[in-house]
Formats: C-alpha cells, sequence, structure tokens
C-alpha cells in the first residue's frame, strides 16, 4: 500500500482458493482476479472457482503470448 500510494504500480501473486478469502483481499484492495483454467485438483486440494473473474487464462488453448497480451490489455486498456 505504500508503494502504491507514492504512485508506483504494484503487483502481487496471491493463490485465494476460496471465495471468501478472495471477498476479504476485495475489501482491503482493488485487484485484478485473474484464473488460470486447468491444473490438477484433487480430493486433498479444494479450490473454488470463481464467480466473476476479470480474466480467463487458459493455457491448454492459448499461447503464452496470447495469455500475456490478454493479462497486459486487462491491466492497461487502450482507449477506443
Amino acid at each position: 500500500k505504500v508503494f502504491f500510494n507514492q504512485g508506483h504500480n504494484v503487483v502481487v501473486s496471491v493463490i485465494a482458493p476460496f471465495d471468501d478469502i478472495r471477498s476479504k483481499i476485495s475489501e482491503i484492495a482493488n485487484p485484478y482476479w485473474i484464473y488460470v483454467s486447468g491444473g490438477e485438483f484433487g480430493p486433498d486440494t479444494p479450490y473454488e472457482i470463481p464467480k466473476n473473474p476479470d480474466l480467463i487464462i487458459n493455457p491448454d488453448e492459448e499461447s503464452i503470448m496470447k495469455s500475456l497480451e490478454k493479462i497486459l490489455q486487462t491491466l492497461f486498456p487502450t482507449s477506443p
């Protein structure tokens, strides 16, 4: 928060597997929720898929460059 208040862009990677945790994070920050689909989830690794992510990345169906392009467009949209 200190860096943000000084005018810096701040990027923090958070794995928030449950909706209630994501809600608490949203109360203290204004995050972009990026959901990366795929991966291995089993009964020992519970995870609630986000209801309304800002962006969905599917590494099985798109290239790394396409994913990066989508992330940058979400974070820094161009004016029409």
